[in-house]
C-alpha cells in the first residue's frame, strides 16, 4: 500500500491473469460527497462503473467507480471488460493517476456480493475506499472495491516518521 496501482497491474506483480467482467455502466447524479469531492456544479454527472474482478479465473473482488463525465466524455468505447481502467484515463483522456488515498476496513458481505463471489463459506470482504488525483492534483476517482477476505492481503509498508 505505499504505491498506487490498480488492479491488473497488481495482479500481474503477483503472478496473476487479471481478468475483468462489466456489471454495470451508467451516468448518474453523484450523492453530495462525491460532487463535493470532484467540484461539480449542479446537474453534472459521474460515470459509475461496477465490475467484478478475477484472478486466474476466480472471482476476487467486487468494484464500484465514479468518475466525473466531464473527465471521461465517451468513456463507454472503451471500458471493455479486459481494459485497466487506469490504461484508458492514460491512454485515451491523458489523465496520470499520481496520488490515491485508500481507507480499509473490513465488512460483511450482502447475499449478492457473495453470489458474485462465490462465497459459500462465512468470510470477511476488505472494503477499500480510495480516491485517487491526477498529476494535475485534481480528484478524478471514487472507488469502492470489496475484496474476499480469505484470498487477498494487503501489505502496508510503513517507514517510521523522523
Amino acid at each position: 500500500l505505499t504505491e498506487m496501482r490498480g488492479f491488473t497491474e497488481e495482479m500481474l506483480l503477483r503472478g496473476k491473469t487479471p481478468e475483468t467482467r462489466l456489471l454495470s455502466l451508467r451516468c448518474t447524479h453523484p450523492g453530495f460527497a462525491a460532487r463535493d469531492l470532484f467540484q461539480l456544479g449542479e446537474g453534472e454527472q459521474v460515470y459509475q462503473i461496477r465490475r467484478l474482478r478475477l484472478a486466474d479465473g476466480v472471482p476476487l473482488a467486487i468494484e464500484e467507480v465514479q468518475i466525473p463525465f466531464g473527465f471521461v466524455p465517451g468513456l463507454e468505447k472503451y471500458i471493455a471488460s479486459h481494459h485497466s481502467l487506469y490504461g484508458i484515463l492514460m491512454q485515451h483522456y491523458g489523465l496520470r493517476m499520481a496520488r490515491c488515498v485508500d481507507d480499509v476496513s473490513a465488512v460483511l458481505p450482502t447475499k449478492e456480493q457473495r453470489q458474485l463471489l462465490s462465497i459459500d463459506h462465512p468470510t470477511a470482504l476488505l472494503m477499500i475506499r480510495r480516491t485517487s488525483y491526477s498529476s494535475a492534483g485534481n480528484a478524478v476517482e471514487l472507488a469502492v472495491t470489496l475484496y474476499r477476505g480469505d484470498m487477498y492481503t494487503a501489505t502496508v509498508n510503513a517507514v517510521k516518521a523522523l
